[in-house]
């Protein structure tokens, strides 16, 4: 169907010629706002568990609600630094695991017992400097 203007107020359809006019209704009043319920305005902030508007707005809602950012109270610090940086830690703890496991091994193929390939591999100076024995242990 096309329709055609007339004048602000009348419309006409060109098929048919039927005059119209135009119905404007004002938005229902309810207790959460004014009729846009059904509209998604924004996008959807996981943190505040609501749609936001902008960083503004964000920012609003998380303060009325006594939230801080978390740069706020880790200075300097982004979350994506800290993850990588456990990412790395936890991976260097890996390799260094790998490495040890090759050593007790190539100690074991050499002659040595379990024990003291483990003994001569996890030494109590270097378990120290490690920081896995306290450094008052004697041994």
């Amino acid at each position: 169907m096309s329709w055609e203007k007339l004048s602000r107020s009348e419309i006409v359809c060109t098929r048919c010629n039927l005059e119209m006019r135009r119905t404007i209704t004002a938005p229902a009043k309810t207790a959460s706002g004014w009729g846009d319920q059904g509209v998604v305005t924004g996008i959807y902030n996981k943190g505040l568990g609501c749609y936001v508007t902008s960083d503004r707005h964000a920012e609003q809602i998380a303060k009325s609600r006594g939230l801080v950012r978390f740069q706020d109270v880790f200075e300097g610090n982004s979350y994506d630094r800290m993850i990588d940086e456990s990412i790395d830690s936890q991976c260097n703890m890996h390799l260094q695991h790998s490495r040890d496991a090759a050593e007790v091994r190539d100690r074991m193929s050499a002659g040595a017992d379990m024990g003291e390939a483990f003994a001569e591999v996890f030494s109590v100076e270097r378990m120290k400097a490690d920081g896995t024995l306290k450094e008052d242990v004697n041994g």
